[in-house]
């Protein structure tokens, strides 16, 4: 399924393959602005095919980011990494998508991080510490990452 999509992401529209988990989220919640509702246009995606996507995204591009610690310093990578990493936990061990506000909640950070994510998530202009924030959501990214690999027993494995 190679196939490119118009695709509305940080704020731009592109034209990109969807993700897995981009799928799921489609086939499972979207609904139709205008042609034929999702449902109708992707296959349907198991609990099984959830995990295989949330797995492809850590061990993808989320594995890519973590050896890349300079590029958590920006906050929106931060932020996207922290949510990203407790959502792909939850899909890991359940099959089941998690909204990006719950993942706020499950995000392993200390809880005034969580906080100033909840706020941010609610539009609110809240600047979290740079350096620290990118230690904290790198560090997580890395675990993740590395429990996500098939070789690694930890994600409420199906065997």
């Amino acid at each position: 399924m190679d196939v490119r999509h118009p695709t509305w992401t940080h704020g731009l529209l592109v034209r990109r393959v969807l993700s897995g988990i981009s799928r799921a989220e489609l086939v499972r919640h979207g609904y139709a602005v205008a042609g034929r509702p999702p449902r109708e246009v992707f296959p349907p995606m198991s609990g099984d095919a959830v995990r295989d996507a949330a797995r492809a995204e850590l061990t993808g591009y989320w594995a890519w980011a973590a050896r890349r610690p300079w590029i958590w310093r920006d906050p929106v990578i931060a932020d996207l990494g922290l949510t990203s990493m407790a959502r792909g936990r939850h899909a890991l061990r359940t099959g089941e998508l998690l909204t990006k506000s719950a993942a706020i909640e499950q995000a392993v950070a200390p809880p005034w991080l969580i906080a100033q994510l909840r706020a941010r998530r609610r539009g609110s202009p809240v600047v979290s510490p740079r350096w620290r924030t990118a230690l904290i959501a790198w560090r997580d990214a890395r675990r993740t990452v590395r429990k996500a690999q098939p070789s690694v027993a930890g994600f409420g494995d199906q065997g």
